[in-house]
């Protein structure tokens, strides 16, 4: 009963990591895309202050 239960609980946790997954690169790359304008705007603050 336990084994079975931990397994299922496995199998989620690993279907759930599927997911995400390609969802956190999602993410990384818009990340990664702003970063270069939020270095961008923090260059001009200085500028315009």
């Amino acid at each position: 009963m336990n084994n079975n239960q931990q397994q299922s609980r496995l199998e989620g946790q690993i279907e759930e990591q599927a997911k995400c997954s390609p969802r956190m690169e999602e993410e990384c790359q818009d990340i990664r895309i702003p970063a270069h304008l939020v270095a961008e705007v923090q260059d001009e603050e200085p500028t315009s202050s």
